[in-house]
């Protein structure tokens, strides 16, 4: 079936339409005015109109909103349409088809409302906007698939709307929320979902503004930049420094970090953006990303952090991670990094690591030993079996422990359980941790493989302690909040996710300062 677009009476009929939604707005903006003034009346005292006020509050006020997002909305569409009809396909009357499933929609939500046991003024008033929509559509014709591709969906939106205020009638129709009984009004057991998507309408409307072209690619993402632009009107103390630190960035990382920063608990929020006025994104190019702390910048290849295996954008909070434990070491007057130099109850993060790691290794040595094969040897030759093993896992410079036979069977029993347990992705903090500890002996498929990263190849001396990084993928995890990563920084490095906890507390209490 075909049907005629006439410009002219399109335009009639456009300006007729929105002459009636706006007489609907001054109605509705008059009812919310009334429902403001009931509940501010001091003198209507007593349980009934107490509940009668949240009741109406709760109910009737977001449903005489929503009327009004919509019919801002329908002006919008209507104003919208026949400019890009006249742009886009031709400034004379055409012919075409295809609207016909917007036309059932409308259809059936009249349907709805006139199945409704109570025709209030509120639902009529609905029905005849409704009706004014099916009228305005009837009209709206394409010439071209392009107009009817790019076209089709401009009422979507109206039509969500449409049926959250549908819903919300039916609920509140027929004196619904009232007990007869207390003779107190209550929303309970009804369902306001409804409620909540008219709120969300006008942060729709401005994801759609400032995101459209990003959104037609991603529509998934719109609850994302919704949360960011609420997050963004009440806290706008580092807004400029966090925008300026991500512009190199696409929208679309933008959107998921930004995201997963607002998102994050406390201090861990405020930590992530207190410092990106001193540090700066050098390279989204190279090989690796790293944090360089000679001048304060991060080398960071997006392209691989977005499809990472310990989880999407992982690096970079690793390595902002990095970032924060130097520059608050340096805001405090502290040389180096805070994980190196933070004590608590007198020991380092490098100290709880080395003890957690030892701790490990001796459960399993304890566990191994104690099978019937060992049943020969004595109990204090075990222990002294177990401390020697346990000091040849621990590196601690260029000693060499001898161990017996059945030591070095031992040995190579718990390096190749432990370093199996560390392999699966969500052990990777603790499988460079345990990698920095014993000099890789134990390590899995996560960490830094590379003997020179922990020591002075030509001395064997010591050079990193796995502090800085154990910190860094503690933070990460935290902020792309992965329970099962946090879960096995519990089981592998218990007292150092303690320690690491104390220095997240500080690092609070300076920045509260």
């Amino acid at each position: 079936m075909s049907l005629n677009m006439y410009l002219g009476s399109a335009d009639v009929q456009t300006s007729s339409m929105n002459q009636f939604c706006i007489q609907t707005i001054q109605g509705m903006e008059e009812a919310i005015a009334s429902i403001d003034q009931f509940a501010l009346n001091m003198s209507l005292q007593g349980k009934a109109y107490q509940t009668a006020k949240t009741y109406m509050a709760q109910t009737f006020r977001p449903l005489a909103q929503g009327i009004i997002y919509l019919c801002e909305e329908l002006i919008r569409q209507n104003d919208d349409y026949p400019s890009e009809f006249r742009s886009q396909v031709s400034t004379s009357d055409v012919i075409e088809h295809e609207i016909a499933d917007q036309i059932v929609e409308i259809n059936r939500l009249i349907r709805r409302l006139r199945e409704l046991n109570d025709i209030t003024p509120m639902v009529q008033a609905t029905i005849l906007i409704y009706e004014g929509m099916k009228r305005i559509l009837q009209q709206r014709l394409e010439k071209l698939h392009q107009f009817n591709v790019t076209s089709r969906s401009n009422y979507d939106t109206a039509f969500q709307l449409a049926d959250c205020i549908v819903q919300g009638l039916a609920q509140v129709q027929g004196g619904k929320g009232f007990n007869s009984e207390t003779g107190t009004f209550s929303t309970k057991g009804m369902e306001l979902g409804w409620v909540q998507q008219i709120h969300k309408f006008p942060y729709i409307l401005k994801a759609h503004e400032q995101y459209g072209e990003h959104l037609e690619k991603y529509p998934r993402d719109v609850d994302k930049i919704i949360a960011i632009m609420k997050y963004e009107e009440k806290h706008t103390e580092y807004l400029e420094q966090t925008n300026e630190f991500l512009a190199p960035l696409e929208v679309k990382d933008i959107i998921e970090i930004k995201y997963l920063m607002y998102t994050a608990e406390e201090p861990y929020r405020t930590l992530a953006m207190k410092y990106l006025d001193e540090v700066k994104i050098a390279s989204l190019e190279g090989e690796k990303s790293f944090f360089l702390d000679s001048d304060n910048s991060i080398t960071y290849i997006v392209e691989r952090d977005r499809t990472n295996a310990r989880g999407a954008y992982f690096t970079f909070f690793h390595e902002l991670g990095h970032a924060i434990d130097y520059n608050y070491a340096k805001e405090i007057g502290m040389d180096g990094f805070f994980s190196n130099n933070y004590r608590s109850n007198g020991n380092t993060l490098a100290e709880y690591m080395h003890g957690d790691v030892k701790n490990k290794i001796q459960f399993a040595l304890k566990d191994e030993i104690n099978k019937e094969v060992y049943d020969d040897i004595d109990m204090k030759a075990k222990t002294k079996m177990i401390n020697n093993i346990t000091e040849s896992f621990i590196y601690t410079g260029p000693e060499d422990n001898e161990l017996t036979s059945t030591e070095t069977d031992l040995y190579n029993i718990i390096q190749t359980k432990l370093s199996q347990d560390l392999h699966p992705d969500e052990h990777h903090n603790a499988s460079d941790v345990y990698g920095g500890v014993t000099l890789n002996e134990i390590v899995g498929k996560w960490g830094h493989h590379k003997e020179s990263y922990w020591i002075d190849l030509d001395t064997g001396e010591r050079t990193n302690e796995p502090d800085k990084e154990g910190f860094a993928s503690y933070y990460g995890s935290i902020m792309i909040q992965d329970s099962v990563q946090i879960e096995s920084v519990t089981d592998y490095l218990p007292n150092s996710k303690k320690h690491m906890n104390n220095m997240f507390k500080s690092m609070n209490e300076g920045v509260n300062k």
